[in-house]
């Protein structure tokens, strides 16, 4: 009985002819079987580059031309390909998370969405840096629960090198710093700092005058001030936080866009749920009574 060795020999170990039939149709047919098997997950697409010097070219193209792209751990983890790709996932099987992820991420130069949610294991300043030295498209970011990023990492994503960034969660990215920094985002839409709980008033100021969607969820020294500078948010969390009924006065003011509201509700809840009360919050919906208000707990 024929066995395989227990690792390949060199950069491929299966030949071009055991790949299948694969190996002979025309290139651009050969790039869309490639973009199929791999969907939003690159690391499928390295181990493919594994198997011969024709799929290398074929999926590092593919690579290079991809939009969106999801480094979440489960993406990482080990891919079990055809019965006739044995070896495809060479590289998956034995190169650490932050190596792989890297790998990947340093040969895509046309992203618009970056999915990177819970990789606090392979998720740092140093992979923001690596991001932004070829994000010029890139549209939408998400690093929730990504604890090692600071407020160097932020410093990366603020450079030049991200102009068309619309949407940002950093939720529960907790050693952000005040996040102060990313008013330098021209296209900041979407911003998500659920439980970064060193922003403040002041340093949302100047940001969230151009927010569609401002998420402050458990940010518990954000007080009313900050809701005079809602003057374009369509949803607004502020839930967990330190705002009372003045700043609920100061959205029927100015949130002229405002479709949804959400606050901590008022009991059973083990974090603080507002300094608004009761007679505070009716005088809102009063108010504005096409705002859905949505109570949430924690």
């Amino acid at each position: 009985m024929r066995t395989h060795p227990t690792q390949p020999a060199g950069p491929c170990a299966v030949t071009e002819l055991q790949a299948g039939g694969l190996v002979a149709l025309p290139r651009d047919l050969l790039s869309k079987v490639f973009t199929a098997l791999a969907g939003r997950n690159g690391v499928v697409l390295l181990g493919l580059a594994g198997i011969s010097q024709t799929f290398r070219d074929c999926a590092l193209e593919v690579l290079r031309c991809l939009e969106e792209l999801d480094l979440q751990p489960a993406s990482l983890q080990y891919w079990r390909p055809p019965k006739s790709f044995a070896y495809c996932h060479y590289f998956t099987e034995r190169l650490p998370r932050e190596r792989l992820a890297k790998a990947v991420l340093k040969r895509c130069q046309q992203l618009r969405v970056l999915d990177l949610r819970g990789a606090h294991a392979y998720t740092s300043d140093d992979t923001l840096a690596l991001i932004c030295s070829q994000a010029q498209r890139l549209e939408s970011l998400l690093l929730g629960g990504c604890q090692a990023v600071t407020p160097d990492g932020l410093a990366h994503l603020t450079a030049p090198s991200c102009p068309v960034l619309e949407d940002l969660a950093l939720n529960g990215c907790v050693n952000v710093g005040d996040a102060s920094s990313l008013a330098a985002l021209p296209a900041l839409k979407r911003l998500d700092l659920a439980w970064c709980r060193d922003v403040t008033s002041s340093s949302m100021a100047l940001l969230l005058p151009r927010l569609e969607h401002a998420v402050f969820h458990g940010c518990e020294v954000v007080t009313d001030e900050l809701l005079e500078h809602a003057t374009s948010v369509k949803l607004l969390d502020c839930a967990f936080t330190a705002v009372g009924d003045a700043g609920l006065h100061s959205l029927v003011q100015v949130a002229s866009n405002l479709q949804k509201l959400i606050l901590g509700a008022p009991t059973d809840n083990l974090w603080m749920s507002g300094n608004w009360t009761p007679l505070g919050l009716e005088a809102f919906k009063k108010q504005l009574p096409d705002v859905h208000v949505q109570l949430v707990f924690a």
